[in-house]
């Protein structure tokens, strides 16, 4: 991930693959990064364990994951991009955890200008 894609966003989604264990360990360091450029304990981050459609396959259990993310203050959920399985659910995630203020901060204060009026 680019530190300035990172720097200037209001939350981040760290999707893993469940069937690899490199996928996993993997989003653990994107998670460092992450926290690296928002140093903001509060900086909104899910974690998505995709591919859930493949369960036979599974390399990272779902108990697993849910504590990893429980342990780093983030919500974890579980979807399947290909059977559309929580990937609506994953992104309402991350706006509902996105603070309110975020929307203030970005709309820009109205210069003050004489007062005129137009007819």
């Amino acid at each position: 991930m680019r530190p300035t894609y990172i720097g200037r966003s209001h939350g981040c989604i760290i999707v893993f693959d469940i069937t690899s264990r490199k996928s996993f360990t993997g989003a653990g360091y994107d998670y460092d990064e992450v926290m690296r450029t928002h140093d903001d304990e509060k900086f909104p981050v899910i974690f998505v364990g995709n591919k859930c459609d493949l369960e036979h396959e599974r390399e990272v259990e779902k108990e697993e994951a849910q504590n990893y993310a429980n342990s780093l203050g983030c919500t974890y959920i579980e979807t399947s991009a290909l059977a559309r399985i929580n990937v609506d659910e994953a992104l309402h995630a991350l706006l509902h955890e996105i603070p309110q203020t975020t929307e203030r901060e970005m709309i820009p204060k109205e210069e003050k200008h004489a007062h005129c009026c137009l007819m």
